[in-house]
């Protein structure tokens, strides 16, 4: 992985542990997809970025 995904891969984490959805996807490609399908949760399924807030709200137990 090369030191620009690195620090890009943190400042998502950090974006995410201060709850600022829009700088954590803030570089997102616009055809983004998250794919959750594998997971036994209730929330498995594939999500676009315009879905990712729901997503990340649910996790959290409320909407950013």
């Amino acid at each position: 992985m090369s030191q620009e995904n690195v620090e890009i891969a943190r400042a998502v984490i950090n974006a995410l542990d201060r709850g600022d959805i829009d700088a954590a996807l803030k570089d997102a490609a616009p055809d983004f997809v998250f794919d959750f399908s594998r997971s036994v949760g209730l929330e498995a399924g594939v999500y676009k970025l315009d879905q990712m807030r729901t997503f990340f709200g649910r996790w959290v137990g409320e909407m950013w």
